[in-house]
């Protein structure tokens, strides 16, 4: 009896043994399967790409988190909260949701240098790592994003190794994630500011201690300018001046920040003011061997000679139209218009200091003699 009892329990073991066996067997098979095609990576965060409302992205070395604050409204944490670009984060998120697996890549720890897909833990790990997470912090997708094997082109996709931290199997993946990065250019608006040379009316540079310079334009239509308030003897360098209304032109940033003093109080003041009645201050300042501004926007109406051309209206004012193309393509704008503008430069810019590239902080802070040194003597950067 006892023997039959040993013999049965002896069969149930093996039965167990085999069943579990055949079990891990079945879980490392699915793992590491070829799927019949490229499948998304993560099948259901297309559904789901409205309840996202963290992203964090990181390396070993750095980190930024953008997250949602209210609807259609994300901003990037370390920045103090300046606002993040909603079409980047929208392209991340739609980006991860559509990326696709293709080929089976190693399992194997060791190898995971090898394609940039280690632990961002792990010693020398080149990894980007990039989590969505819902408001309640549940994460709702992570990816490690490893070396690229071919960048995207236009409407082709590009190819990548991917790994999910949890998962021992990395993957040959398709999509649009290959420049992912903890970048703050990559989340923000980096052009901050457009305001044509055209529409310059004037500027005017006050240094500290010394005699405001100004330069003028007559006109919108005018190509020459003139420069007031440099000493007596000196003679203007119109090719340096005519360079100073350019500096509000597609302006970009390189960093952000929230301003704890930092000098600006006795910083250069520099006023542009546009034909169109828009006013812009800046002050500009050097911190941390980086160029810093300020900004400070305001409407003042448009100059008296500055009206931009009325739009036609029906078919005999279309015929006077076509006679007059300079006076329409005019670029300035019409007072409600410019208004607008102005209210949200000054929404957008007021509090924050910006750093900028050294050329277009020294168009900010030019003094006299700047504007009358010689070719070759100068010592501000110009490009």
């Amino acid at each position: 009896m006892r023997s039959r009892s040993l013999v049965v329990l002896a069969v149930v073991t093996v039965a167990v043994i085999a069943a579990a066996g055949y079990a891990l067997k079945r879980q490392n098979a699915m793992e590491n399967a070829q799927p019949p095609g490229p499948t998304p990576l993560f099948p259901t965060l297309l559904q789901h790409v409205n309840d996202v409302a963290q992203i964090t992205v990181a390396t070993a070395k750095d980190h930024l988190t953008i997250r949602r604050t209210t609807p259609g409204h994300w901003v990037v944490v370390e920045k103090d909260g300046y606002p993040a670009s909603i079409d980047k984060v929208k392209k991340a998120v739609v980006g991860l949701a559509e990326t696709q697996r293709i080929e089976p890549r190693t399992a194997d720890p060791k190898l995971y240098k090898d394609i940039g897909v280690s632990a961002l833990d792990a010693p020398g790990s080149q990894a980007v790592q990039i989590t969505l997470a819902d408001e309640k912090g549940k994460p709702l997708a992570a990816l490690l994003i490893g070396n690229t094997k071919s960048f995207s082109t236009g409407i082709k996709p590009g190819t990548f190794y991917v790994r999910k931290p949890a998962a021992k199997r990395s993957w040959l993946a398709r999509g649009r994630l290959g420049n992912i990065k903890p970048d703050l250019l990559m989340w923000i608006a980096s052009t901050i500011l457009n305001i044509p040379q055209d529409r310059i009316m004037e500027v005017e540079i006050a240094n500290p201690d010394a005699k405001p310079i100004l330069i003028q334009r007559k006109s919108p239509l005018a190509t020459d300018i003139e420069v007031s308030g440099l000493p007596a003897a000196a003679k203007p360098d119109l090719a340096v001046a005519n360079q100073v209304p350019t500096a509000l032109q597609y302006l970009s940033i390189e960093d952000v920040a929230k301003p704890q003093g930092w000098g600006f109080a006795k910083a250069p003041v520099t006023t542009f003011r546009t034909f169109d009645g828009v006013v812009i201050k800046t002050r500009t300042v050097k911190h941390d061997g980086k160029d810093w501004v300020k900004f400070a926007v305001s409407y003042a109406g448009p100059a008296p000679t500055a009206a931009p051309a009325a739009k036609p209206k029906g078919k005999a004012k279309a015929t006077t139209a076509a006679k007059t193309a300079p006076a329409a393509a005019s670029p300035l704008k019409m007072p409600a218009e410019a208004q607008t503008e102005a209210k949200g430069l000054a929404s957008a810019l007021d509090g924050w200091a910006f750093e900028v590239a050294g050329y277009h902080a020294a168009f900010f802070t030019e003094t006299a003699a700047d504007l009358t040194a010689q070719p070759g003597k100068r010592t501000k950067p110009r490009s």
